[in-house]
């Protein structure tokens, strides 16, 4: 026998996948690598696409398992990705990980990840993946390759503020309303304003609320959950402050424009209540000033 010669086989991340890792890093979300080449292999392409932290056999994962220690939940966690892995190994990786309280999204194309997919927060299967793994998905890709991943990132995080900026506007719109006229009524012994005016201002404002809906917010650069006790915190403390602002008018047109009551009474505080819900709709949209987007 005699060597004529030699084939070298290089299978090279995409040209995006540095960038894309780079851009979910920015966005507070961490990369791992799941693969069945060898360790070597796995170390030499984790470098060329920018990925940290150690990578390691998922024989050592295996090892770990059932250790009270928990030792095989921490790995998953610090490592940058496991090498030599099976399809099931993927699924284990993904319950390790939640066992961290992580919340995990997984990328898959082939039958075999369908359970991996299935039991992740966010299973991503790829535009190229078979029925099985889209379906076990909950999203699924339509152009080739992950980026669209990072545009998947952004608009849930923006629906996450609409939500948010939603429920500030509906607490303390109902602080202003409700809480202000009965208070109102109970101090000054007159109705500010009137039933028609209350439903034509509640019709009006809920024109403006909706198009927090489709608001052009800038997504945060770190992820979120969801704390219900101090956004209720946050919006009781703005519906007061707005209540004691609303106060601070009636107190102004009653003592300083006459008005006491009658029409003009009930326009002034028609006229505050409307333009204070749309001026609300700007400050609970924006964590800094207002003016600031």
């Amino acid at each position: 026998m005699e060597l004529v010669g030699m084939v070298a086989l290089y299978d090279a991340p995409r040209p995006e996948s540095a960038k894309l890792i780079a851009e979910l890093k920015e966005l507070g979300i961490t990369t791992k690598m799941l693969t069945g080449d060898a360790l070597s292999v796995a170390k030499e392409v984790a470098e060329e696409a920018g990925i940290e932290g150690k990578i390691i056999k998922v024989a050592e994962l295996r090892e770990m398992e059932g250790l009270p220690t928990k030792k095989a939940a921490q790995a998953s966690e610090q490592s940058g990705g496991f090498a030599e892995i099976y399809p099931e190994d993927k699924y284990l990786i993904v319950k390790n990980l939640q066992e961290k309280e992580h919340i995990v999204g997984m990328t898959g194309d082939g039958v075999n990840d369908a359970p991996a997919l299935r039991q992740a927060e966010v299973g991503i299967a790829v535009s190229n993946a078979t029925d099985i793994a889209k379906g076990a998905a909950s999203v699924v890709l339509t152009d080739e390759g992950l980026a669209e991943i990072i545009e998947l990132v952004k608009t849930g995080r923006q629906i996450h503020q609409r939500i948010s900026s939603w429920i500030l506007n509906k607490i303390v719109k109902t602080f202003e309303i409700v809480l202000f006229v009965v208070l109102a009524f109970l101090i000054t012994g007159k109705y500010v304003i009137g039933a028609f005016e209350i439903v034509l201002l509640l019709f009006l404002i809920d024109f403006v609320t909706i198009s927090i809906a489709t608001d052009n917010v800038k997504p945060f650069r770190k992820p979120e959950s969801w704390n219900m006790a101090s956004l209720a915190k946050v919006a009781v403390l703005l519906g007061i402050l707005i209540v004691a602002e609303s106060f601070g008018l009636l107190y102004l047109g009653m003592s300083y424009l006459g008005l006491t009551e009658g029409t003009g009474l009930n326009t002034f505080v028609f006229d505050m209540l409307i333009f204070g819900g749309m001026f609300t709709i700007l400050v609970v949209r924006e964590k800094g000033y207002f003016w600031e987007y």
